[in-house]
């Protein structure tokens, strides 16, 4: 599973499915306890970015390497 670091802290990067190509990357901080009221996903993600790509793998590799580009996240490991 890739990690991401973003203002020196660690985030997790999910990658789902939207449609048939096109793929949602969410870097989110990782919590030490996840909120009981949110069942679906344990904590909100801080940055979204959806691309089209063959695979997920792809998909998380452009991503994060389009936000490191733009500073937005500090480095990450895929």
């Amino acid at each position: 599973m890739a990690k991401a670091t973003m203002k020196g802290l660690d985030c997790e990067v999910r990658v789902t499915r939207d449609f048939s190509d096109t793929w949602a990357v969410e870097v989110a901080p990782v919590l030490p306890e996840p909120r009981k009221w949110e069942t679906y996903k344990p904590f909100p993600a801080r940055l979204v970015v959806k691309l089209h790509a063959a695979s997920s793998e792809g998909a998380a590799k452009g991503a994060l390497e389009l936000l490191k580009q733009q500073k937005a996240i500090d480095d990450y490991i895929a």
